[in-house]
């Protein structure tokens, strides 16, 4: 593997930041599984495209605060908590990531695990209707 694993998901966590569907569509090898908690599994790069182009539309400028990484070779474990605006209201949720990145540099597998009800909570206790 060229880049470390750790280094590519540090990588591909900051561009969150930026919105860029390109930039985070081009950490995936093309028959990469997103699995995101109960908004579903997304499979091959097409489908992670489509997912992560309604993600940054609902939720522009989401950033990824890294709490914890651990890894071992391709696999990398991350404890973050991402922080994003919605109906002027800002919101943070803990989130724990599985990332595994395979030889070329790229993540084939991500798998996300949170607590869909407390955000849900969230947004309910700040007068936001909740992204669809």
């Amino acid at each position: 593997m060229g880049e470390p694993a750790t280094s590519v998901v540090r990588g591909f966590l900051a561009a969150w930041a930026r919105s860029d569907v390109d930039v985070l569509s081009a950490f995936f090898s093309e028959d990469a599984v997103w699995t995101d908690g109960a908004r579903g599994v997304h499979h091959g790069l097409g489908a992670i495209r489509r997912e992560l182009e309604v993600s940054v539309g609902k939720v522009p400028s989401t950033t990824m605060e890294v709490r914890a990484m651990a890894a071992d070779g391709g696999t990398v474990l991350v404890e973050r908590r991402d922080h994003f605006e919605l109906g002027g209201a800002r919101f943070e949720l803990p989130v724990t990531g599985v990332f595994e990145v395979a030889d070329d540099g790229r993540i084939s597998r991500w798998r996300d695990y949170y607590d869909a009800h407390a955000l849900v909570e969230q947004f309910r206790a700040a007068g936001v209707s909740a992204p669809g």
